[in-house]
């Protein structure tokens, strides 16, 4: 090829190059669609960017009243007081608390602990320690009150005080004893 129609050829490319085209006016909005649904941020980023706005929540009045109620009872029933992680009231520093003897002749036992409201039923929290003669034998320091309370024989077994009267309402199917410590 000559250079004269090397450079016919270079011009009818450029000619066919600088030619307009028309596109169709729905191509700019599906390739925006697709850009747009490749183009979503990851899920965590979406989840920030929500927990980030105001958000309006809109409550009927009886939604509202039931709300309350289940925080309230939520609160009364929490064993977390304020001031006091472990839901434990310090009752031992209390002026008025007075030391409490309990006692369980068990000498077939190899463990017994003794589990009441006073400790949030925690079948770790009052071990007992055995005497030379078989009974199992703890102090716990309680303010005047009622208390209800069994031991626990070997972790597992759950027996009442036989030196004690049962509680009218055990709350967990079962027998336990109570106990009232008197004003001094």
């Amino acid at each position: 090829m000559n250079e004269s129609g090397h450079n016919g050829l270079v011009e009818r490319v450029a000619h066919e190059l600088k030619r307009s085209i028309k596109i169709d006016p729905s191509f700019d909005e599906s390739v925006m669609a697709e850009v747009r649904r490749h183009g979503k941020p990851a899920m965590w980023v979406r989840v920030i960017a929500w927990w980030r706005r105001p958000q309006q929540l809109s409550l009927s009045p009886l939604s509202m009243a039931a709300s309350a109620a289940v925080l309230i009872l939520a609160v009364a029933v929490s064993p977390v007081r304020f001031g006091n992680p472990d839901g434990v009231e310090p009752i031992a520093e209390d002026p008025a608390a007075r030391v409490i003897r309990f006692e369980l002749d068990a000498p077939r036992a190899s463990s017994v602990t003794l589990s009441g409201d006073f400790n949030d039923w925690d079948l770790e929290a009052t071990p007992m320690t055995r005497t030379s003669s078989g009974e199992w034998v703890t102090t716990v320091k309680l303010v005047p009150g009622r208390y209800e309370y069994t031991f626990v024989v070997d972790g597992d077994k759950w027996v009442p005080d036989p030196a004690a009267p049962p509680s009218l309402f055990d709350d967990f199917g079962g027998t336990s004893s109570t106990i009232t410590v008197p004003e001094v």
